[in-house]
């Protein structure tokens, strides 16, 4: 079996949104209403900002971003969360610079305190459609979560995350499967500083078996 691997750490234009992504939580918390806007900027070009709403579980997002050769990008998250019935929805879609765009919606339901399922559709940006289903359950130091995806076509692909909070920023293990066997695990590492936040990601590949 042959594997390959690459580690580097990544601006801090990649670093605020790895912070995101690890901030993410399948089962929404009730709380006071909030806004947040956040901006950054690429060691490369390229810059990035992010504003989201909270309340009471209900989240409006939206990130836009400029590329260093000058495109521009979009991405919009939208969560309803009704704490009475441990149930919501979720809409999310992304433009990319060449104005492919890709979306996903669905419904959330909790099943435990900081643990539930989510289910529901998407489209890729080649056109491709599909369902989804996932399970997060909460842990003492972040939260465990499996995912899958089938396309039209029968094809399916998974994955297996770990986040884990620590004294001095995040971590995360992605282990993702395609549709043909073959695994990419990614390992990110996010470092608090003095000025903001560092964020190092190691990915390791494997092919799939031979046939």
């Amino acid at each position: 079996m042959n594997t390959t691997s690459s580690r580097r750490s990544v601006s801090s234009l990649l670093a605020l949104l790895a912070l995101a992504v690890l901030s993410l939580a399948v089962v929404p918390e009730a709380s006071a209403a909030r806004e947040r806007a956040r901006s950054a900027k690429g060691d490369r070009g390229g810059s990035a900002e992010s504003r989201a709403k909270r309340d009471r579980g209900n989240v409006e997002r939206d990130t836009t971003w400029t590329n260093p050769a000058g495109g521009t990008g979009q991405h919009s998250y939208d969560r309803t969360w009704d704490p009475s019935t441990g149930t919501g929805t979720v809409a999310a879609s992304t433009t990319r610079a060449n104005g492919a765009t890709s979306s996903r919606e669905g419904t959330l339901t909790k099943t435990a305190p900081g643990s539930g399922t989510s289910a529901g559709t998407f489209t890729r940006a080649n056109g491709t459609t599909g369902t989804y289903e996932g399970t997060t359950t909460k842990t003492d130091t972040g939260r465990e979560t499996t995912r899958s995806a089938t396309t039209s076509d029968g094809k399916t692909a998974s994955s297996a995350i770990t986040t884990n909070k620590t004294d001095t920023g995040a971590s995360r293990t992605a282990v993702r499967t395609g549709p043909n066997g073959g695994t990419s695990t990614a390992q990110t590492d996010v470092t608090k500083t003095d000025t903001g936040y560092t964020a190092e990601r190691t990915v390791t590949k494997t092919p799939p078996p031979a046939k």
